[in-house]
């Protein structure tokens, strides 16, 4: 519009192929009140892409994580994602999100499933127990089992553990306690995830690499562990 009142002294907004400045201002706003998960598929190593529609979250979600994706030796293509809702905590308060102030109230995890390289998807919700989840990861065993772990607690009020979850495709996961002790303590609104993946060995067992933080240093969350766990 700024280019035709300088060239023609006047504005035509419907002979904008990308629509008006408003119109182009409320398009913007919704890409950040409704976000849209998208596939990328290349079939030519990378050269060119396509784009394909996974689902969608809530973008007004303060601390919205990307998803974590796997690919099954029969080329069926998983994503994991958390769905959580955030609350404004205030203030300071501890963990990766001080500076914002937001803290995560309840999560539901999502497992996006391809069986065309990443064309079509279905979506299914996973979450193994009611509660608030901050990290996952997923990864699939040469068997075809599906395993998930991640940062959990059931409420606000405690302290941070570290589960994980296996599942024939379509079952229900059956979720297990991976830390002995606690991650990360009650006050912590998001425990530290700064290392953290899980993996499946040629033995189709699960490991899990995790991060912990400790008190060495006088006071939690200035210095943390990496811990390593394997299924049994």
């Amino acid at each position: 519009d700024r280019i035709q009142k300088q060239t023609q002294g006047y504005v035509v907004p419907d002979s904008f192929t990308h629509g008006s400045s408003a119109q182009r201002v409320r398009w913007f706003k919704r890409g950040y009140e409704k976000g849209t998960l998208w596939s990328y598929v290349s079939k030519d190593d990378g050269r060119t892409w396509s784009r394909f529609r996974m689902g969608g979250y809530d973008a007004k979600d303060a601390i919205s994580t990307y998803p974590w994706v796997s690919v099954g030796a029969d080329g069926t293509v998983y994503a994991l994602y958390n769905h959580s809702k955030t609350e404004s905590g205030g203030g300071f308060v501890p963990g990766d999100d001080a500076v914002f102030g937001n803290v995560p109230v309840d999560s539901r995890l999502h497992l996006y499933t391809s069986k065309d390289s990443g064309r079509t998807w279905t979506d299914r919700d996973v979450t193994p127990a009611k509660g608030i989840i901050r990290y996952s990861s997923v990864d699939v065993a040469p068997n075809g089992t599906v395993g998930i772990a991640y940062y959990y607690r059931p409420d606000t009020k405690s302290p941070w553990y570290v589960y994980a979850a296996t599942a024939k495709p379509g079952q229900a996961f059956r979720a297990s306690k991976v830390s002995k002790d606690q991650i990360a303590s009650a006050d912590y609104p998001s425990a530290f995830g700064d290392f953290f993946q899980v993996a499946y060995g040629p033995d189709s067992k699960l490991s899990v690499v995790y991060t912990s933080q400790n008190t060495d240093l006088g006071a939690e969350g200035l210095n943390t562990d990496v811990y390593y766990a394997r299924e049994k």
